[in-house]
């Protein structure tokens, strides 16, 4: 492209035009544009809140389940045993799911909730409710989780622990690349980051963040971006992602170790799974987001970073990070210690067993309810095991 096409002022309305067409965004008009990135200047001199001793020890759960009540019900039961865990926040939304569920969802958190569940009851939410927090969290760490996936606890004790030495970043669990092409940004999924072995952005629905961060998004993220998300139902995780990267100086997120990012169980899901998006619609998010939040140029351009540096380095590396057989770093509270030395015998011939067995309760608790797909009491709870002899017998 010439000079004239990379100016911030040019290429800032093609990337709407082409929102528009690629996902029913709103256009808004050049004053806007200009006024949202004045806005944006003031803020990336906003420092974060300082943390707080209790802040660096728990965190809170901002929980977006999606139309299954009862594995909702079951990611909250597990992670509210999790000690590291201060407050549960579970956005429901009203519209989502049956009058008896929505009568009985109290009494039910009430039940296994271990007292750490607030309940956000909503009509009609948009995408952009999982950021606008109504109840104020007890702490400045805020965990972003759906209900698909779900993690051991001393997994995201371990994210969290590298997230308090790093508050003004995002810390996740499931990386993402941006690909800079000619005719268009794109986004590349996990598989292709990691056969990349690069990143940029990670997906939200597993992610550490200062809730600071939340009240911006809410109030200075780019009108255009924002409408449009709204519109489309889609893309607010990547406009989180590149949004906290704009006031960082283009800095790419932060990840857990390795070894945490796969300490998981992927949960059953009978409505389908909500990140079913189109790549193109993907694809423009990013093509447009990093024009409004002018992260396409030189001087504050979104960076990329190595992804796979060993089991226990994920991502950006950091002074921190341990190497093989050492697990101590300045200012490290006994809990992370004793993880962190746990896991320093860890290696390549025994990292499969050695997660296996980390994540054991986890998908046994799972399993016991039926919600890991093909094994005996998920084909019993919802009659697969039925189905497959009829078809036997036919």
């Amino acid at each position: 492209p010439n000079e004239e096409d990379t100016q911030p002022g040019n290429s800032g309305n093609s990337g709407r035009k082409q929102l528009t067409k690629k996902i029913n965004g709103v256009v808004v008009d050049a004053e806007d544009s200009m006024a949202s990135r004045s806005d944006l200047t003031a803020v990336r001199n906003t420092a974060m809140t300082p943390l707080r001793p209790k802040d660096k020890e728990h965190f809170s759960i901002r929980m977006s389940p999606y139309k299954f009540a009862e594995r909702a019900y079951a990611v909250v039961e597990f992670y509210a045993k999790c000690d590291a865990v201060e407050q549960i926040q579970l956005l429901w939304d009203l519209d989502d799911y049956t009058d008896q569920e929505n009568k009985e969802v109290e009494e039910v958190m009430g039940k296994i909730g271990n007292g750490k569940v607030v309940l956000d009851k909503r009509r009609g939410t948009t995408l952009h409710d999982k950021f606008d927090l109504k109840v104020a969290p007890p702490t400045y760490g805020m965990l972003m989780v759906e209900d698909e996936i779900v993690f051991a606890c001393d997994a995201l004790k371990m994210g969290f622990y590298r997230w308090t030495r790093h508050p003004e970043r995002l810390v996740g669990y499931e990386p993402r690349l941006h690909k800079e092409n000619a005719f268009q940004w794109e986004y590349a999924s996990y598989t292709d980051a990691m056969s990349a072995n690069r990143y940029s952005m990670v997906r939200l629905s597993s992610t550490f963040i200062h809730v600071d961060y939340l009240k911006l998004y809410i109030n200075y993220l780019p009108r255009s971006m924002y409408d449009a998300i709204v519109d489309s139902k889609k893309c607010e995780g990547i406009a989180m992602s590149l949004f906290v990267s704009s006031l960082t100086g283009g800095r790419p997120p932060l990840l857990a170790d390795y070894w945490a990012t796969q300490s998981k169980v992927v949960l059953y899901s009978p409505n389908g799974s909500r990140s079913d998006t189109r790549k193109v619609t993907l694809h423009a998010c990013v093509d447009t987001f990093v024009t409004e939040l002018e992260l396409r140029y030189k001087h504050m351009k979104i960076r990329d970073a190595h992804l796979f540096h060993g089991i226990f380095s994920f991502g950006s590396k950091l002074k921190e990070d341990m190497e093989e057989g050492d697990y101590t770093i300045p200012d490290m509270n006994e809990k992370e210690k004793n993880i962190r030395k746990k896991v320093s015998h860890w290696n390549s011939d025994n990292f499969k067993d050695k997660v296996g067995g980390l994540k054991k309760n986890l998908k046994a608790f799972m399993t016991k309810r039926g919600l890991v797909k093909d094994t005996d009491p998920w084909k019993k709870k919802y009659g697969f095991s039925k189905k497959l002899s009829k078809k036997k017998r036919n």
